[in-house]
């Protein structure tokens, strides 16, 4: 590029965007991209963690508190004769 060709034969005001030109358009967006790809994984994983946490406590939570119809004793006998 134009610009990263002057900044290294001399010092240009434009200087400090010597790493982004001399890589081409295409380095930050892929940087970018990078990044924004690192946030989601992050992000996928928290999420993941937290409803991992809520479909494991929230079944075992219901738990202490079951209507009484559940503990009635079934007669296995009448559905599997042979018990």
């Amino acid at each position: 590029m134009a610009v990263a060709r002057v900044c290294r034969a001399g010092h240009h005001p434009s200087c400090r965007f010597d790493l982004v030109l001399a890589d081409g358009p295409g380095a930050l967006a892929g940087a970018v991209c990078e990044t924004l790809r690192a946030v989601l994984v992050r992000l996928d994983i928290a999420v993941y963690c937290v409803a991992r946490i809520i479909l494991i406590v929230l079944p075992l939570s219901t738990l202490c508190s079951l209507p009484p119809e559940a503990f009635i004793d079934v007669n296995w006998s009448a559905y599997i004769p042979h018990l």
